[in-house]
């Protein structure tokens, strides 16, 4: 995913902060993580991407959740598939 390396391009969100991403109906505003990590931003909700070697770990939240709750569980569970080579 091309898009994960331009988040941080020269401190803005790069191609993927003027499109934004669109999964199922919803469209999300792109939120810049990391090299590894696109967080984004809906009404009432948002979704966080976590890439690994060979996967993306991708968690999809509503309200009344917390985007930090959202973040912890999906890049945790990337950073374990990481370390045992997914």
């Amino acid at each position: 995913m091309n898009g994960f390396a331009s988040l941080e391009k020269d401190g803005h969100a790069g191609e993927l902060g003027g499109n934004g991403i669109k999964l199922g109906e919803v469209k999300f505003q792109v939120v810049p993580g990391d090299e590894t990590v696109i967080r984004g931003k809906s009404k009432g909700g948002g979704l966080c991407v976590k890439r690994t070697n060979t996967a993306l770990v991708i968690g999809v939240y509503d309200e009344p959740v917390a985007p930090g709750d959202c973040n912890v569980v999906v890049e945790n569970l990337g950073d374990y598939l990481k370390s045992m080579e997914y």
